[in-house]
């Protein structure tokens, strides 16, 4: 890897992945890929759960997260059997009351 890099600072090579918009892009790519799969799992899955919760962060900004919740049966999931959980995404909320929350 140090040689990899002093090449890139020497301008040795000219393509490399260390700058911040290919490893977004490769973040992103990658993020989508498991969420496909997960989705996938969800689809063979017999039961599912969607949970949501809210609680402040550190800054006292309120936020949502969202999970999911499935057992895969081990035959049709390309997961062995067991239960699962996933956080899927974390949403930034004004209140987290009912009212508010059915708005987004």
């Amino acid at each position: 890897m140090q040689d990899h890099l002093r090449k890139i600072q020497n301008k040795e090579i000219h393509d490399h992945y260390s700058g911040k918009r290919i490893q977004n892009e490769l973040i992103n790519i990658m993020g989508h890929a498991v969420l496909q799969e997960i989705i996938l799992r969800i689809k063979t899955a017999k039961y599912f759960a969607v949970i949501l919760d809210c609680t402040p962060d550190i800054s006292h900004q309120e936020q949502m997260s969202m999970v999911i919740r499935y057992v895969a049966g081990g035959v049709q999931s390309n997961a062995p059997a067991g239960i699962y959980g996933h956080v899927i995404k974390f949403l930034v909320v004004e209140s987290s009351t009912g009212e508010n929350l059915y708005k987004k």
